[in-house]
């Protein structure tokens, strides 16, 4: 999901899709305390108003940015006294997407939760209006910046007899990442190890080599790419 504050991307997509989405929608509910009543009346008022609230994962190149990002979240953030509008949810980005929107809607918290060397971990609260369909009059449009590949992970069965395994990305890096890979057996197989080799690993993949030749069709090897 993909979210966009008038023309603020605070979750342009890619690795910094919002997760962690949470959303409570409430009323005002006047409450009649008669003398004597056995039990309390509940009036609902109306008024629905939403808590919407998600999470963004950023990773950096170096910890000076990161922490620089940290430091400064407010400051990139909408959140002054003339700052309200129209808030889109950008739904299946991955594949036909559909957008609802907000009518009204303000920022009221960001809150860095996470920060771990380059990672930075980001919680957007917004007050807002129930979701629609309908484009609301005037509402602002944007487009997400080129997005930074950072990470990915697979699985690849390993056929049996092999000693090596080359394995390509779904999508290349813009420069040469950090790979690590690791053996997934079945129970009672024997033991056999993997390792990356160095010199393999270019944007678009890498090859591990295996210490003995797999005897079955059974094994994986699961790794884990970033940059």
């Amino acid at each position: 999901m993909n979210v966009l504050y008038e023309t603020t991307w605070l979750a342009p997509g890619g690795a910094q899709a919002a997760a962690d989405v949470r959303l409570n929608g409430k009323q005002i509910v006047d409450e009649a305390l008669f003398f004597r009543a056995p039990y309390a009346l509940f009036y609902p008022r109306g008024n629905l108003s939403l808590d919407f609230e998600f999470v963004t994962h950023w990773v950096f190149d170096t910890t000076t940015i990161a922490e620089n990002f940290v430091a400064s979240i407010a400051s990139y953030s909408p959140v002054t006294n003339a700052d309200s509008g129209v808030l889109q949810l950008i739904c299946g980005a991955e594949s036909t997407p559909q957008t609802v929107y907000s009518a009204s809607a303000v920022l009221e918290s960001v809150d860095v939760i996470r920060y771990i060397g380059r990672s930075v971990d980001v919680r957007y609260r917004l007050r807002c209006t129930p979701f629609s369909t309908t484009m609301p009059p005037n509402t602002p449009t944007a487009y997400p910046p080129a997005q930074t590949l950072v990470f990915q992970r697979g699985s690849n069965s390993i056929p049996a007899l092999s000693t090596q395994l080359a394995i390509a990305f779904s999508q290349s890096f813009s420069s040469v990442p950090i790979v690590v890979a690791c053996m997934a057996q079945v129970t009672g197989s024997a033991a056999i190890f993997c390792r990356v080799l160095k010199d393999t690993v270019t944007v678009n993949g890498f090859t591990v080599e295996f210490s003995a030749p797999l005897p079955d069709g059974s094994s994986s090897v699961n790794w884990w790419a970033a940059q």
